[in-house]
């Protein structure tokens, strides 16, 4: 038995269309192409354990042995072959926060632009489409805004803290960058911060929103872009589930186009923004498609095949399962 992908088409749409680009039929059929594809690399037993995942739409039904579905994926994930070489090349591999892990060259953000190179891939789910990111090194902090204007970014999902990595990732978005000028456009920082929400198991959790402006020196057009800041998420652990279910709910409502990538990223841009990703695409999808099953094993696949090893812990995995679930009771109280 093989898992459904829903139908092989041609991959080199996903190649070819920049990601702000396409329609919603060409990101169905980009989403199917590249799933397709990297499905016939996984040995069947493994398929016939990832099809065995799907559960109906009932917030009992929602949950499972986190630690058998983390051994399981890294099982799986184990067959998923990417080549690296941009990102590896010398002059971009201090560029990754782990070297060892850079960017996968078929999703790679920008990747149509010459000797471009962020720690980035474009990720597509049905619904929503995304660029998973590694935070912004000092160092690269230029090609991060490059990025953001190239790929015309209106929201940026912030999961990580300036302390993480050792305290490689600065503050970007504090007023003493500010203004700045980035490849033609002007950055501003405009009307300072306002903390949006606050947990109440767990104080240090909050929700923070910053706004940046950018504005063509020549055309004068102007972008508005929101930063929206999950903060004291730790990292390899899982966000506070009460208000990451608030927070999931406030990105939505933000950014409800499809085909306008969210820029996530973390750290590494590897665990917390998968748990992001994963949970933010399939509560979509349930609230709009209302779908009879879900399988969350499923997606976590789909994401590393775009960008490998999102989602790093069992506690992660259970965080996913848990912010569906509450998706579900929204739709069957």
């Amino acid at each position: 038995m093989r898992i459904a992908w829903f139908g092989l088409q041609v991959l080199a749409l996903l190649i070819a269309s920049s990601l702000g680009a396409m329609s919603d039929s060409e990101r169905i059929k980009s989403f199917e192409a590249l799933t397709e594809k990297d499905t016939k690399s996984i040995p069947r037993h493994l398929l016939r354990w990832l099809d065995t995942q799907t559960v109906p739409i009932d917030p009992r039904a929602i949950s499972g042995d986190y630690e058998q579905i983390k051994e399981m994926l890294g099982r799986i994930s184990k067959h998923i072959k990417k080549s690296s070489s941009v990102g590896s090349m010398e002059g971009n591999r201090e560029k990754n926060a782990h070297t060892k892990i850079p960017a996968i060259d078929e999703t790679r953000t920008l990747r149509h632009i010459d000797n471009f190179y962020l720690s980035a891939n474009d990720v597509l789910t049905p619904l929503q489409e995304y660029i998973i990111s590694q935070g912004p090194l000092e160092t690269t902090l230029p090609d991060f805004w490059h990025a953001i204007i190239e790929a015309n970014i209106s929201t940026i999902v912030m999961l990580s803290m300036p302390s993480d990595a050792g305290g490689r990732n600065p503050a970007y978005w504090g007023k003493n960058r500010f203004p700045t000028v980035m490849f033609g456009w002007k950055i501003e920082e405009k009307d300072g911060e306002e903390v949006v929400d606050t947990s109440e198991a767990i104080p240090i959790q909050r929700i923070v929103r910053r706004t940046f402006q950018a504005t063509h020196e020549e055309s004068k057009e102007t972008r508005t872009i929101s930063h929206i800041h999950y903060e004291n998420w730790p990292d390899n652990g899982a966000p506070e589930p009460i208000l990451f279910h608030r927070f999931l709910h406030l990105i939505s409502k933000i950014h409800p186009v499809a085909s306008s990538s969210i820029l996530v990223h973390c750290s590494a841009g590897l665990g917390r923004s998968g748990t992001f990703v994963a949970s933010h695409s399939l509560c979509k999808e349930i609230h709009a498609l209302h779908p009879a099953t879900v399988n969350i094993p499923k997606r976590i696949v789909e994401l590393r095949m775009q960008r490998p090893y999102v989602v790093s812990t069992a506690v992660q995995i259970e965080a996913i399962y848990t912010a569906v679930r509450q998706c579900a009771e929204e739709q069957h109280p």
